[in-house]
C-alpha cells in the first residue's frame, strides 16, 4: 500500500507508488493479451506444449487484474 506522507499541498501518496501503479497496469494488460491469443490457438498448438482446450479456456477467463506470480532469476 502507498505511504502517505505530508506536503505542502497536503497529504500526497509516495511518488514510487505511481510508477508501480503503472507497472501493475502495463504488465496486466500484457497478461490479458497473451490470454486472449491462448484462447484463439488451435488444439494442434496447444498440444504442442501441452495444454488442453479446457485449460486454455481456464486461463484465459482469469480476470485481468489476477497475474500469476513472476519467476525469481536465479
Amino acid at each position: 500500500m502507498a505511504q502517505i506522507k505530508n506536503s505542502d499541498q497536503g497529504f500526497a501518496p509516495r511518488r514510487g507508488a505511481i510508477f508501480e501503479v503503472i507497472a501493475f497496469v502495463q504488465r496486466a494488460s500484457e497478461v490479458a493479451r497473451q490470454r486472449r491469443q491462448l484462447r484463439q490457438l488451435d488444439d494442434a498448438a496447444l498440444k504442442d506444449f501441452g495444454a488442453s482446450r479446457a485449460d486454455a479456456w481456464e486461463e484465459g477467463g482469469k480476470a485481468w487484474w489476477n497475474l500469476p506470480r513472476e519467476q525469481q532469476k536465479g
